[in-house]
């Protein structure tokens, strides 16, 4: 590997991603396509370094063909919009048992390192090292004969490519708006490694499938990004522009593929990559609504009611990024944390939308409103001493491990100029 073409395509992708920030910010945050707050994106590998990655790489492992009477027959067809958390990474005997959605089967005969030895390398496991829910995620390197002593926090090895397929059975999802993979990442890795999904397509007669790279990822940020997402409806590869595939409707294997192929000159590797709350949202193009009775009307003397509002309070302002002075982006996010754990669990704990964050960075102060998924997010200077700022709303109070205010630093940034902090709450009893 040349590493003074790595050199190079590292600084392009950081001023790329700084720039893409700064015209994200100055355009004001996307709204996501399911209505929801865009998620801070995390990097892509730059495009010489996914193919130097996967250029060294042997073709995957033949999965076991499909089962003959396969075809949705576990699920009927989706009317409704689908939000369905395909695996939470609890069972201790992942792979196997009985998966968490029957449209969802890991073929635990793919798992394997690609770049050892047969009986050698590094697996994906699942670990209790990091959580973004409940107590375990997924870890590319935390099983396998090398992986299964793989201690929390340690760095992780050069060359390794671990791999794991799984199959999903979408032969009911037709007819759709939108199909998404989402899931939450935790990262830290270099820039020219990571986190690559592919989608493994088997042509008639081939021994082996080809690669699709649907996204990759990096990052250095040490936290987690939530809901990262992967169109499956209008698949594209990231090696080839001209590949183009609609994969509703389907049964299709996804390669979660982790690739660590050369150590850049005088830099240590991090601590890799975790994977949490994977799951797939499908989006029809109309909407069956069911016929309920209506209510007795009743007359009461109350004045009309006020719509919500649809734009953000008056006096928001989230952007401050004066010219000469490094930029970052600064997500906050607030919820109800029932058991104060400091992990956001579905269906127990709760976002919290219209919450008010307050930020002062270096005298210059910042305003925002939290969405209806808690998420508010901020462009502001990396190099001056900020303050964020929150009060729980009338009938809470903050857990006790979650202060406020909160007060940040250069050094809280990190490489990517990227900080997540999270404000969560309590009922008052």
């Amino acid at each position: 590997m040349n590493h003074r073409i790595l050199r190079c395509a590292r600084a392009g992708l950081t001023v790329g991603v700084l720039a893409l920030a700064a015209v994200g910010f100055a355009s004001g945050p996307a709204a996501a396509a399911d209505g929801s707050d865009a998620a801070a994106e995390l990097p892509r590998l730059a495009p010489a370094d996914l193919r130097a990655g996967l250029a060294a790489l042997p073709a995957p492992l033949a999965a076991p063909p499909f089962a003959a009477d396969a075809g949705g027959r576990s699920e009927a067809p989706q009317q409704q919009p689908v939000d369905r958390l395909l695996e939470d990474f609890e069972r201790g005997g992942w792979p196997g048992g009985a998966p968490a959605a029957p449209i969802l089967t890991w073929l635990p005969t793919t798992l394997t390192d690609l770049w050892a030895a047969p009986g050698a390398g590094y697996f994906w496991a699942t670990s209790s090292c990091q959580a973004a829910a409940g107590t375990r995620s997924l870890c590319p390197i935390c099983g396998g004969p090398q992986g299964a002593a793989h201690a929390c926090g340690a760095r992780y090895p050069a060359l390794t490519a671990g791999s794991a397929t799984l199959r999903l059975d979408l032969s009911a999802y037709q007819g759709l708006s939108e199909l998404l993979l989402r899931l939450d990442i935790w990262a830290d890795a270099e820039p020219h490694e990571g986190l690559v999904i592919n989608y493994l397509e088997l042509a008639p007669g081939a021994a082996a499938p080809t690669r699709h790279t649907l996204r990759s990822f990096t990052g250095d940020q040490k936290a987690w990004a939530r809901d990262q997402r992967v169109d499956l409806l209008n698949a594209r590869d990231e090696e080839d522009p001209r590949w183009r595939a609609d994969l509703s409707g389907k049964i299709v294997d996804i390669e979660l593929l982790f690739i660590s192929h050369s150590n850049q000159p005088g830099v240590q590797n991090g601590q890799g990559i975790f994977i949490d709350n994977l799951r797939l949202w499908a989006q029809p193009r109309t909407v069956v609504v069911t016929a309920q009775p209506s209510a007795t009307p009743r007359v009461t003397a109350t004045a009309t009611a006020t719509a919500l509002p649809t734009v953000p309070p008056s006096g928001d302002r989230n952007v401050f990024c004066p010219a000469g002075e490094p930029c970052g982006r600064l997500r906050v996010e607030t919820y109800v944390d029932a058991r104060c754990d400091g992990r956001f669990q579905a269906g127990v704990d709760l976002w919290l939308a219209g919450q008010r964050i307050d930020v002062n960075t270096g005298g210059e102060l910042l305003r925002a409103t939290t969405s209806r998924l808690g998420g508010a997010y901020f462009l502001l200077p990396t190099l001056r001493t900020t303050t964020v700022a929150f009060s729980a709303p009338a009938g809470y109070q903050l857990c006790a491990n979650s202060p406020a205010p909160l007060t940040l630093g250069a050094g809280d940034f990190g490489r990517w100029g990227n900080k997540q902090v999270s404000f969560r709450v309590k009922r008052l009893r």
